[in-house]
């Protein structure tokens, strides 16, 4: 007889087959004869044990007698070794029966419904972790709907298995940039339509069993995040994920490696608002710490407030006062001890000029000419060079031992991992296009931005017996406090003539550019000087 057949005519087992009967398409699969199945039958008096509601819906009780039957045909004897859910829970009452199809086993109580995956991690405080990451990336719903899957298999890592890949790496992955890698590795330990217990895996749609030596539970305990193959990178839907399981020899290529700022302590000067506050914003996003630094505390608490992880600091400081300069090195030597990147990013424009259409042009007077530019004051120039280029030479010596600590942290951390390279400490200068453009009637500000790029040239080389490395990052327009007044006037846009790209550079430009020169990828440069102006020297004259 099929395993339904035995369970239909047997008295003791009624109860259970008068329910199993209202399910034509399951009696329908327990009585073909070439299927294999186990199927545990609690007796009439299981039952009774129980209070049941039997009003409830029959979807209830369909989950309910399904989850009594399982694929392929299991003897008492050989369920008596195995560690699947049931079989755990399996405590035989009378007898067991062989069919033509597999087993019927009779058990002494009703095996009920488990809880689901999200709840057993609901439940379980040790996957608090993992619970906010399938929830974060909406892997959950996946986990949750069982229209897309027959049976599954979580391994799912504890907060301790979290903990081990350490507060940077797990602060980026929980990161909104994060977060796509964080998605690609959860999914990586869930195998749908599969169930693996310790000692027998459940193909995909019940094609048979296979018995395992070893292995882990339905929903597995395990005790480190597991990462894929470097191999199964291209099979991957989404963002490629890179491997911690790689050996030192291997070089990582994938750009959450490449482009990891996750252990730089950063410092930015006037980073409150412009493009200090778009860099700050993308390096803090990306797992970095950073302090700014400017002369208005309001707004530089403000702009602190604009952080994704609570990791830009803000400390007050005029960068031209080496009384303030000292208490801000002091500030932070005594917060982190170390500094690996700064930024001079602070600077003026000459005052007093006006907008571009109020100064001369080739249709003045030359005696107008003259009397426009003469009556500017020594002291508004002077204002722009103490700025410009006194002031972050100053502040870049007033950190030197700061970022010389920098190395030294990442040397130690970088001999660790088994490696002998690791990304030296720079500084990096805000220079600008119009330090090289030679149709700029801003003569002081042109002069100031060229004399800074200079002057990083010169650290570049100067600094080599310290290994610290100097590099000028060159804008264009970006819509700053400092261009406001021009980017109001064009309502953003720029003629091509002007700027190819034809409009304002934006905070993931700036941002992305700072990242290169932070990370791994830039680690290379030393001295160099990158422009990132939308093509604004390609159509004017300039000594770049």
């Amino acid at each position: 007889m099929t395993v339904w057949e035995l369970i239909r005519n047997d008295n003791r087992t009624s109860t259970f087959a008068n329910i199993l009967g209202e399910f034509t398409h399951i009696v329908a699969g327990l009585n073909a004869p070439k299927a294999q199945f186990t199927v545990f039958v609690p007796t009439n008096e299981a039952f009774e044990h129980e209070r049941f509601e039997w009003n409830l819906p029959s979807f209830y009780w369909m989950y309910l007698v399904g989850y009594h039957i399982g694929p392929g045909a299991f003897s008492r004897d050989v369920l008596s070794r195995m560690n699947t859910a049931p079989s755990a829970r399996f405590a035989a009452a009378d007898s067991s029966q062989a069919g033509v199809n597999g087993y019927v086993h009779h058990v002494d109580r009703v095996l009920m419904l488990p809880e689901s995956t999200s709840d057993l991690l609901r439940d379980d405080p040790d996957f608090s972790t993992l619970r906010e990451g399938l929830i974060l990336t909406n892997v959950a719903v996946t986990i949750n709907d069982t229209s897309t899957h027959v049976g599954q298999t979580l391994f799912a890592p504890s907060n301790a298995a979290f903990d081990k890949l350490g507060p940077k790496t797990k602060q980026f992955l929980f990161s909104p940039g994060g977060r796509q890698y964080l998605k690609a590795l959860l999914e990586y330990h869930v195998v749908a339509n599969r169930t693996m217990f310790t000692d027998v895996y459940f193909q995909e749609n019940g094609k048979g069993e296979i018995p395992l030596q070893m292995g882990s539970t339905a929903v597995g305990y395990i005790e480190a995040v597991r990462f894929p193959r470097p191999e199964t990178f291209g099979r991957v839907s989404g963002p490629e994920m890179t491997t911690r399981a790689q050996s030192a020899s291997e070089v990582p290529l994938q750009n959450n490696e490449l482009f990891d700022v996750s252990d730089c302590v950063a410092v930015i000067t006037g980073g409150g608002t412009g493009m200090g506050l778009m860099m700050a914003k993308a390096l803090e996003a990306n797992g970095a710490k950073v302090f700014i630094l400017g002369r208005r505390l309001e707004v530089l608490q403000e702009a602190a407030k604009q952080s994704t992880f609570g990791n830009i600091c803000p400390v007050q400081c005029n960068i031209t006062s080496k009384d303030d300069l000292q208490n801000a090195v002091d500030y932070i030597a005594n917060e982190d001890g170390y500094v690996n990147l700064l930024v001079n990013n602070a600077g003026i424009a000459t005052p007093n000029l006006g907008p571009h259409a109020s100064r001369p042009n080739s249709k003045w007077d030359v005696s107008a000419v003259r009397e426009y530019w003469f009556d500017k004051s020594f002291a508004d120039y002077a204002k722009v060079l103490e700025a410009n280029t006194i002031a972050p030479l100053q502040v870049s010596f007033a950190f030197l031992e700061l970022l010389d600590q920098g190395n030294k942290v990442r040397a130690e951390q970088a001999k660790v991992k088994g490696r002998k390279d690791y990304v030296r400490s720079q500084v990096v200068m805000l220079s600008s296009v119009g330090g090289f453009g030679r149709d700029n009637s801003a003569f002081i500000y042109g002069a100031s931005k060229a004399g800074t790029t200079q002057m990083t040239k010169n650290l570049s080389t100067y600094l080599i017996p310290w290994k610290i490395r100097a590099n000028v990052i060159a804008p264009g327009y970006f819509h700053t406090e400092m261009t406001e007044g021009f980017y109001k006037s064009t309502g953003g846009k720029l003629p091509a003539s002007m700027a190819p790209e034809e409009r304002f550079g934006d905070v993931q430009e700036i941002g992305g550019t700072i990242l290169y020169l932070a990370s791994k990828a830039g680690a290379y440069c030393n001295g160099s000087v990158m422009l990132a102006d939308g093509g604004y020297l390609g159509n004017h004259p300039s000594a770049y």
